[in-house]
C-alpha cells in the first residue's frame, strides 16, 4: 500500500470516523441492552457475550487504534479503514444469525469513500470479502445458517456496491478536477488582471504610479472633498535644469537620475502621501489628513534631502516645488493648474524652492 501526503492532509476526516466508531459502539451496547431487556430466555447469554466480550473486544481495538494512528501517521487512512473491517468483523461474528448482518460488512467500503482515493476502496472492499469468508466459512457455523445462493447474493451486494462506489468516485473526481481547473484559470484571470491594472497605473521606470492613477486618485479626492470637506493638497515637482543632465551625461544616466529622485521621493513620504511620476522630470505629491503647514515642511524636507545627496556619476540634482490646497469648489484640473503655476513661480524665482499658491 502506498501513504502519501494526501494521507496527512485527511487527518479531520480521520478523527471525525474514530468519532462515529465510538458512538456505534455505544449505539450497539445500548441496542444489545435492549434486545436482552425483551428477550429474557436469551438474557445471560446476550449480557456475558454478545455484550460483555464484543463490546470489551470493541474498545481494546479502538484503543489500541488511537496508538496505533499516533504512530503511524502516514498509514492512517487505511488504519482507520482497517479498524472499522475488523469492528465489523467482531459484531457480524456475534450476529451472524441475523438476516441483516451481512449488511454491516459495507461499512468499510462506505468509509473509505469519504478518503476519496480509488486504491483505499478496493482495499475496503477486500477486507469485506476477507471478513464474509472468515465469519461463514472458518469458523464453525451450523450449514443451515447459510446456503450457496446467500454466497451469491452477499458477494454481490458487496461487488455491485464496490462498483457503484468507484464509479461514484470516479465522477467525483471528474467534477473536482474541473472545479479545480476552473479555479486555477480563475486564479490566473485574476493575477493577470491585476498585472495589467498595476501596468497600465505604474510608471514603468521608477515604479512609482504613473499620471493615469495620479489623475483618478485627484478626481476621487475632490469628490470625497465636496462631500465632506475633506481637506488635501497638492504639489507639482520639477527636477531642475534636468535637460542639461541628459545633453551632458547622455539619456542613461538622466534615467538612472529620475529613478533615484522617484526612489527618494517615495521613502521619504508616508501614509498620507501620494506620489506618482507625472511625465518627463515632473513628480507629483498629494497629501491628505495632515494640515497645510505640516505639508509644506514635508516638501521643503524633501528637497533639502535631494540637494544634499550626490546621484551616480557624481551628480548633484535641485529640485522646485509647487504647492496648492485644494478648496472647494474647484474642480482636479484646475487644481492641478493652480499648484502648476506656483511650480513656474519657483522655476521663475531662481529654481530649488518651495513656492506655495
Amino acid at each position: 500500500m502506498e501513504a502519501t501526503q494526501q494521507d496527512i492532509t485527511h487527518v479531520g476526516v480521520v478523527q471525525k470516523i474514530y468519532k462515529s466508531y465510538w458512538w456505534s459502539i455505544a449505539f450497539y451496547s445500548f441496542a444489545v441492552l435492549l434486545y436482552a431487556a425483551v428477550d429474557s430466555g436469551k438474557r445471560i447469554f446476550i449480557l456475558e457475550y454478545v455484550l460483555g466480550l464484543t463490546v470489551l473486544k470493541l474498545i481494546l481495538l479502538m484503543v489500541a487504534l488511537e496508538l496505533i494512528r499516533w504512530q503511524f501517521s502516514r498509514w492512517q487512512t487505511y488504519i482507520c479503514v482497517l479498524g472499522g473491517s475488523i469492528g465489523v468483523f467482531f459484531a457480524t461474528s456475534v450476529l451472524y444469525q441475523e438476516p441483516t448482518a451481512s449488511a454491516l460488512l459495507l461499512i468499510p467500503i462506505i468509509v473509505s469513500v469519504a478518503f476519496f482515493r480509488r486504491k483505499l476502496v478496493l482495499f475496503a472492499a477486500l477486507l469485506s470479502v476477507i471478513n464474509f469468508w472468515s465469519i461463514y466459512f472458518l469458523e464453525y457455523r451450523p450449514h443451515h445458517i447459510i446456503g450457496l445462493s446467500d454466497i451469491f447474493t452477499i458477494l454481490s451486494v458487496l461487488i455491485v456496491c464496490t462498483l457503484t462506489l468507484l464509479s461514484v468516485l470516479a465522477r467525483g473526481q471528474e467534477v473536482l478536477r474541473s472545479l479545480t481547473a476552473s479555479m486555477n484559470a480563475r486564479q490566473l484571470l485574476m493575477t493577470e488582471n491585476e498585472m495589467m491594472q498595476r501596468a497600465v497605473h505604474t510608471d514603468p521606470l521608477t515604479g512609482i504610479s504613473n499620471r493615469v492613477k495620479f489623475t483618478e486618485h485627484l478626481n476621487e479626492l475632490v469628490t470625497l472633498s465636496k462631500s465632506s470637506q475633506f481637506v488635501f493638497h497638492l504639489a507639482v515637482i520639477d527636477i531642475d535644469h534636468f535637460k542639461n543632465i541628459n545633453d551632458t551625461y547622455g539619456h542613461i544616466v538622466g534615467d538612472e537620475v529620475l529613478v533615484q529622485v522617484a526612489r527618494s521621493l517615495r521613502q521619504e513620504f508616508g501614509g498620507n502621501y501620494f506620489v506618482a511620476r507625472y511625465g518627463g522630470e515632473e513628480f507629483v505629491v498629494l497629501g491628505m489628513e495632515i494640515t497645510s503647514d505640516d505639508f509644506v515642511t514635508s516638501m521643503e524636507h524633501a528637497r533639502l534631502s535631494l540637494e544634499s545627496m550626490i546621484f551616480n556619476s557624481g551628480i548633484r540634482v535641485t529640485i522646485s516645488i509647487g504647492i496648492h490646497t485644494y478648496h472647494t469648489p474647484e474642480d482636479a484640473e484646475t487644481a492641478f493648474q493652480l499648484a502648476d503655476a506656483a511650480l513656474y513661480n519657483a522655476k521663475n524665482a531662481g529654481r530649488n524652492r518651495v513656492v506655495v499658491c
